[in-house]
């Protein structure tokens, strides 16, 4: 019984959610609140509402058709589609898609922590060095050239030439290979990068060290793993006033 009733209400409920039309659940019973009178039914209501909540969450790999099909082809006792062979192999590439994305989330995670336990004492390390300088929230910078023109504020285009690379020496970018600058929008760049940014006159060029809490933080970019250091050698340019 209470699979039964776990079975229409999963029906029902993906046909209201995922779009299967309401002829496919017409062979169920539709209850009403007034049917959910024991805990049985109470639970096999929420597991039902539970689990299609977790299914459409990832509904990119999930056919609604198929699921509604499989599940009336086991209760009414109509043949299935598939072989009991074919059924079991493709539990087992379900298995090991599953076992492959639990690793593979498992590296990041220990990739993820080891970056952090670097990037904390390379920045340790790094403020002994005399020439840099510290903000309150954890950005580190070296002046190379203080210039004389205005500073930038958040809304402002900037024009600007500039490395970045990682504490392992490998770039990410460089404006100065690509032979011309890179106009950016200040404010959407990385926190770390603004608050450089917003300190420096046009003509100046800083050497940022910006943490991973100001910028990509846990998660990767590109070439950039999770919790790195972002080193910016960037020289300010010019400053393009922004309309807003």
């Amino acid at each position: 019984m209470i699979k039964r009733i776990a079975v229409t209400l999963l029906i029902s409920v993906f046909a209201l959610i995922l779009g299967c039309s309401e002829e496919k659940a017409a062979d169920f019973k539709k209850l009403t609140r007034s049917d959910l009178l024991t805990k049985a039914q109470k639970e096999s209501y929420v597991f039902g509402i539970d689990l299609a909540r977790n299914l459409k969450a990832s509904k990119d790999g999930f056919d609604a058709d198929s699921f509604v099909k499989g599940i009336t082809d086991e209760i009414k006792k109509y043949p299935f589609l598939l072989s009991d062979e074919e059924m079991e192999a493709v539990r087992k590439e379900g298995m090991k898609t599953q076992d492959e994305a639990k690793r593979k989330k498992e590296d990041i995670n220990v990739n993820a922590k080891r970056n952090a336990q670097q990037s904390d004492q390379y920045l340790s390390e790094n403020m002994k060095n005399k020439n840099v300088k510290s903000l309150k929230g954890g950005l580190q910078y070296i002046i190379i050239k203080e210039g004389s023109g205005t500073k930038p504020v958040l809304s402002d285009k900037i024009k600007i030439n500039y490395t970045g690379t990682l504490i392992s020496g490998e770039e990410f970018e460089n404006t100065y290979k690509k032979g011309e600058p890179a106009v950016l929008q200040l404010k959407n760049t990385v926190k770390g990068f603004q608050e450089g940014l917003l300190m420096m006159k046009a003509g100046s060029k800083y050497k940022l060290f910006v943490p991973p809490k100001l910028g990509y933080g846990t998660a990767a970019r590109g070439v950039i793993p999770p919790n790195s250091v972002l080193i910016f050698e960037v020289e300010l340019l010019e400053i393009i006033k922004s309309i807003e």
